[in-house]
């Protein structure tokens, strides 16, 4: 009886004891303790990487660990966001998160993962995109390119990207908010944002599409004509060019954005510690004037939220790309 009393109060103890290290590392006040990766699936100088530096240099600061950015693009984001949901959920390897590798995937099939699965951490940036076109032409605002598309369809010629982007993304925004019929339009496939700018300023296109901050080199010197900035609000870098919310298309809202989240069952105390974080980082002057540098606003939002942005965002795009295909 005696032994039997001994072994129950041993078990007892031993609970306790896993009960106690469970509530302090779900309390770890350490993390972290080493350097931090990021990986971003896009390449070195895109409007996604510069925005994510911008925010792990203020983030290398408040956590007192470096922060690097690792860029590992290709592949529509999968390679680099699959090397992040295979990782150890210890909170030293997340994903530097936007569209290309999170809303932009649910129109992907055979995915290696789910892109609900991730743990999302919050949102620091959003950038809004600048509609363009050839400054040879009459256009000299959204509503006169949505009449010529209406007038002539098949001679619009428009630059985006392959598989899904912001770009191609506010471009379908537009084309389907001025009636234009989508199908008929001609696209021209280009590799990247500063390519797309090139043809545009060289009349291989007359329409297209740059995140804002790379649009100043272009319109200043009159090689591109900028119509529009995406969204409710001008950007410092383009004061003379109305946003979206000034015309008849206020819809037009698409912007690229940056944000964290990392492997699924990352602990709750990792993303209370990052978002924390985050959160001071908003609403620093300092971070918010390298931010207006690259045309970029402070943008916070949490988890919940993050997840539910994304969830939007990937069915509207699924919307307008059966437009774009003729299908309903």
């Amino acid at each position: 009886m005696c032994s039997q009393k001994l072994n129950v109060s041993v078990v007892v103890v031993l609970i306790s004891l896993i009960c106690l290290c469970g509530q302090s590392f779900s309390a770890d006040p350490k993390y972290p303790t080493r350097a931090i990766d990021v990986v971003v699936t896009a390449s070195p100088g895109s409007g996604s990487d510069v925005l994510t530096r911008v925010a792990a240099k203020y983030l290398s600061k408040e956590l007192g660990q470096t922060v690097n950015v690792v860029n590992r693009g290709g592949g529509n984001g999968v390679p680099g966001v699959l090397s992040v949901m295979t990782a150890a959920p210890d909170g030293y390897t997340l994903i530097g998160d936007q569209g290309i590798s999170s809303s932009y995937q649910l129109l992907s099939k055979d995915l290696p993962y789910k892109v609900e699965d991730r743990t999302f951490i919050c949102k620091f940036g959003r950038g809004p995109m600048v509609l363009v076109c050839d400054p040879k032409l009459p256009w000299k605002s959204l509503e006169d390119a949505a009449k010529a598309g209406k007038a002539a369809p098949e001679t619009f010629i428009w630059g985006g990207l392959g598989g899904q982007s912001v770009g191609d993304y506010v471009q379908l925004q537009f084309f389907s908010a001025a009636g234009l019929d989508i199908p008929k339009l001609k696209k021209v496939v280009y590799q990247g944002g500063g390519q797309i700018l090139a043809a545009v300023a060289g009349s291989h296109v007359q329409f297209g599409v740059t995140a804002a901050s790379g649009a100043p080199p272009f319109t200043q010197s009159g090689k591109v004509r900028a119509l529009v900035v995406s969204g409710d609000k001008r950007v410092a870098a383009l004061p003379d060019i109305p946003c979206a919310k000034e015309t008849s298309y206020p819809g037009v809202n698409a912007a690229f954005w940056g944000g964290l989240s990392g492997p699924p069952k990352l602990p709750q105390f990792i993303v209370d510690r990052l978002s924390t974080a985050v959160k001071k980082l908003v609403d620093s002057k300092e971070f918010i004037a390298d931010l207006e540098k690259i045309a970029v606003v402070p943008y916070y939002v949490g988890p919940e939220g993050m997840k539910k942005e994304i969830l939007g965002e990937g069915a509207d795009t699924s919307k307008l790309e059966m437009l774009s295909a003729g299908t309903k």
